[in-house]
């Protein structure tokens, strides 16, 4: 059994108006944020994520307050305390009234409120790594002992690439004294990093995802 506070997180990160705390338990982030009266994601988060509109999807408790959600397309609606939303990317918010939202959210409000640093906004990057000696399974055991990275995963296909890691840092000089500290570790052959500087467009894919595109019983 795991067992961990939403009151004793893992991580806690300030922005403009608002505040997330964040645990880590079982593979998993959950994140609570709280959103002071008069904050707006437009205004108080737009500037760090760079981008449109909010492209991080949201499923979320509302624990206090009342938060107007308008999605791109012009869907609007109140989401008030007890109600739970599943929220898509591309959409603004912002809270309705005087009193501050409190929500937990399963999934979104990890990457997209992060601080900035003095010259650097926080990073979302990719790391690409090739292995050898048969250690896949032991670098990706060791790169998830630090801080900075949240996801390591196993991958296969036309390059050799054996694992892909995802990294939260604040500059270029953290990414790459990282990525010459993960190169030191045995088994690692290769690192190369990758990292989104805009969002060029979504869209559905070209079917259900409940349907069976592939007709295969």
């Amino acid at each position: 059994m795991e067992v961990k506070s939403l009151n004793e997180p893992d991580e806690t990160t300030n922005f403009d108006r608002g505040k997330l705390e964040l645990v880590q338990i079982g593979g998993a982030r959950i994140a609570r944020t709280v959103l002071q009266p008069e904050w707006r994601w437009s205004t108080s988060v737009k500037p760090i994520a760079k981008t449109k509109s909010c492209e991080a999807p949201h499923f979320q408790y509302h624990v206090s307050g009342t938060l107007h959600i308008i999605m791109d397309d012009g869907t609007e609606k109140d989401v008030k305390a007890g109600e739970v939303s599943l929220v898509l990317p591309g959409h603004d918010k912002w809270v309705v009234g005087d009193e501050p939202v409190v929500a937990v959210d399963f999934q979104g409000m990890v990457d997209y409120s992060k601080e900035p640093s003095e010259k650097f906004g926080w990073r979302f990057i990719q790391l690409l790594i090739h292995t050898t000696g048969g250690r896949t399974e032991a670098v990706g055991k060791e790169l998830l002992e630090r801080k900075e990275i949240t996801f390591v995963g196993r991958t296969i296909g036309q390059y050799t690439i054996d694992l892909r890691a995802e990294v939260f840092v604040r500059s270029s000089g953290e990414l790459l004294n990282l990525i010459e500290e993960v190169k030191t570790i045995n088994g690692v052959s290769d690192v190369i990093w990758s990292e989104i500087v805009e969002v060029v467009g979504r869209k559905n894919p070209p079917y259900e995802l409940s349907s069976n595109p592939t007709g295969v019983a």
